[in-house]
């Protein structure tokens, strides 16, 4: 019993690491286009 539960919450821990490891790539690669664009933009009207 007690081991049962140790390991769901080691799943649930993990899962929600993994969860926010994504959201933070997700983040990390929206800024990325958004600081490639602009870069693209500013080299286009000069």
């Amino acid at each position: 019993m007690l081991i049962e539960k140790l390991d769901l919450g080691l799943e649930k821990i993990m899962s929600e690491d993994e969860e926010n490891k994504i959201v933070n790539l997700r983040g990390i690669a929206i800024i990325s286009m958004f600081v490639t664009i602009c870069v693209i933009l500013y080299i286009q009207t000069s």
